[in-house]
């Protein structure tokens, strides 16, 4: 067995601040007449797992998700107890915690996801798959027979403050087996597949249209939202526990399903392939589809105008290390053609991205106006780079295509003999 030195590591030279945020993170904790330890700082508690997991390693666990939460565990359950909470404590609290996460035996959980669609649009599909995983399109029926889905309806009332809500009308379970050492392990892959299957649902839906609205508080410009909460049940069918959306929202309407989206969704889907397998560019595809759908997801145009304009950056090649906005506005413009009307578009939606990024001003009377014409950008941008995926396989070949689409005409040509001459003499 490994000694605690040997299984808990961290970088020579960073003790001190390691030491400094286990302490800090003691002082938020309380310990109650019952011997639990609570907070109610939960901004803090974020923070200090953070940090302490991103210099913490733990050998024989790969997941900095697990490293996280065995932090917090290491730290909640033992060494609040222990008389010495210093450094060599809390190595010894979190080599416990490691060693018995280890031990712990791989469990089956079968996971209910809420699909923001009347269940009456999907009875024809029996599952799609996303990234590897598997989600089966059942009825409400099936999973009130095969689990305890009164015990999830009881505990989702209980969390909205809501007597009467229900998911049947306008929702339709997707059930997913995934196995994992605790339910968080199981639930996070699965929520991802899950997210991203509403997130191309909505590409599907927004692409190319604006949305208007006149007064009232800003709603989501996504039609498939996510769901209040998300079940999971043992492998006998039992209620195990329940996760929820960070965010509240408060109107679901009765989403239906145009015949065209699941063949593209499907379509799509095989195209980014799976995330293990993926080149560089189909990559770059799924980060910019999963910010579109977050931009989508959001409240606050502010955020959602942010949100579009990284797709931007990231389908440009541009790095914290590298940024340019001037690169960003001229390769996009090369991107859709140099196009008059889009070009003249690309440059006002720059000039209010560093209006609000610099100064922090933003036109809130047309915020959603702002979103709209970016959005439309944004979605043309992804699409050309999606006809890019058979030509350019990674950054580099994806660097010289920019590279080469600011040449004149003559040029390329010139290159294009130049180069195939060369091929020719290696045949």
């Amino acid at each position: 067995m490994l000694k605690d030195r040997e299984l808990i590591i961290w970088p020579a030279g960073k003790e001190k601040i390691i030491e400094k945020t286990v302490g800090d993170f003691l002082g938020i904790l309380k310990v109650d007449r019952n011997g639990e330890v609570r907070t109610t700082r939960s901004f803090e508690l974020g923070v200090y797992r953070k940090i302490l997991s991103s210099y913490v390693e733990i050998n024989g666990i790969d997941s900095s998700q697990d490293v996280s939460h065995l932090i917090y565990r290491a730290v909640f359950n033992r060494l609040k107890h222990y008389q010495r909470q210093d450094l060599a404590g809390f190595r010894k609290a979190l080599a416990a915690e490691a060693r018995k996460f280890l031990k712990r035996p791989i469990n089956t959980y079968s996971i209910l996801l809420p699909l923001h669609m009347r269940p009456t649009e999907l009875q024809s599909t029996r599952s799609i798959s996303i990234f590897g995983v598997k989600l089966l399109v059942r009825n409400w029926l099936f999973c009130r027979r095969k689990f305890e889905l009164d015990e999830f309806i009881r505990a989702t009332r209980l969390h909205l403050k809501d007597s009467h809500f229900e998911y049947f009308g306008k929702f339709n379970p997707i059930i997913v087996s995934s196995q994992g050492k605790y339910v968080q392990e199981a639930f996070l892959p699965v929520e991802r597949s899950f997210d991203f299957l509403r997130w191309l649902i909505n590409l599907q839906y927004q692409y190319g249209r604006t949305t208007h609205r006149w007064g009232g508080i800003p709603k989501p410009l996504g039609k498939i939202l996510p769901p209040p909460t998300y079940a999971i049940f043992r492998s006998d069918g039992s209620y195990e526990t329940m996760f929820y959306s960070l965010r509240r929202y408060e109107d679901y309407s009765a989403n239906s399903l145009a015949p065209q989206i699941l063949p593209q969704v499907r379509r799509i889907s095989r195209i980014l392939g799976g995330l293990n397998q993926s080149s560089e560019i189909q990559t770059i595809l799924v980060e910019a589809i999963a910010l579109y759908g977050e931009a989508l997801d959001a409240f606050d145009w502010r955020h959602s105008f942010l949100t579009l304009w990284q797709i931007l950056e990231i389908i440009t090649l541009q790095s914290e290390d590298n940024l340019s906005m001037k690169t960003v506005r001229n390769r996009v413009s090369s991107l859709l053609y140099q196009q008059g009307l889009f070009k003249d578009l690309l440059d006002a939606s720059y000039q209010i991205r560093n209006s609000l990024v610099h100064r922090g001003s933003f036109p809130d009377e047309s915020g959603l106006e702002e979103v709209n014409l970016l959005k439309i950008i944004v979605e043309r941008s992804i699409n050309r780079l999606f006809s890019l995926v058979r030509v350019c396989k990674t950054k580099e070949s994806l660097e010289r295509y920019y590279q080469h689409i600011f040449m004149p005409s003559s040029e390329l040509t010139d290159r294009r003999r130049i180069i195939r001459n060369i091929l020719d003499t290696r045949k």
